[in-house]
Order: C-alpha cells, then sequence, then structure tokens
C-alpha cells in the first residue's frame, strides 16, 4: 500500500538508492523505479525513453521523470516546477543538474485505481 500520493508540483528523493560500486544495468534498474513508484505512491507506467546524461541540465519537458545520480546512488522523481509570478503562478518543466545520471522519461503514469496522466 501507498504511503503517499504523488504530487507532480514536487520532487521526490530517495538517497542512495543504489551502492554506487556496483551499478546494475538500465533494465534491473527500471524494475527497481517501478517497485519504489508502486510501493511509494501506488504508481505504475509506460517509459517513453531511457538516456545517459554527463554534466547536464536535465528537463523533464514537462513530464514524470526519474534519474538515478551514477555518483551518489540517489534516485530523484520529478515533473513541473512553481515559478512565482506578480499575479499567480505558472507551472514550468523541472529542471536539475545531474553530472552522471540515467534518465528515465514516462509517457504516461497511472494510479493503481486507474487515474491516469498523459504527457503530450
Amino acid at each position: 500500500m501507498s504511503s503517499q500520493l504523488i504530487n507532480l508540483r514536487n520532487s521526490y528523493k530517495f538517497p542512495q538508492y543504489i551502492d554506487i560500486k556496483s551499478i546494475p544495468n538500465k533494465n534491473a534498474l527500471e524494475a527497481g523505479i517501478r517497485s519504489v513508484m508502486l510501493k511509494e505512491f501506488s504508481l505504475t507506467g509506460e517509459i517513453d525513453s531511457i538516456e545517459e546524461v554527463s554534466n547536464s541540465i536535465v528537463s523533464s519537458d514537462g513530464k514524470f521523470t526519474s534519474a538515478v545520480c551514477l555518483d551518489t546512488g540517489d534516485l530523484h522523481l520529478f515533473a513541473i516546477d512553481v515559478e512565482t509570478k506578480e499575479h499567480g503562478f505558472i507551472l514550468i518543466p523541472k529542471e536539475m543538474y545531474f553530472s552522471n545520471a540515467i534518465v528515465y522519461r514516462w509517457k504516461t503514469i497511472e494510479e493503481i485505481d486507474n487515474v491516469k496522466f498523459e504527457f503530450y
């Protein structure tokens, strides 16, 4: 059972998610991320793309994104950020810097009660 509801405006960090001395392959990482999403948020999803990045600012492009930092072993989940304006706010893609990471972009995420989020 999940311990919390996902808020796409929040960023989530799971410290030392992997042991950086023994980095699993991309498929094993994906399975682990899926397990975290299911246990923590009751989410399942469909992967859109996987890429390795070095010394890059990773933009979510407004999509749900997972990144495993290969320097620290931390797992990050993020999607959008809130930018405060003089009158209100706007939602913008979240950006994070990684010196070395594997980035998973999700085409969809779906709560197990079948509420589906689609990203274009």
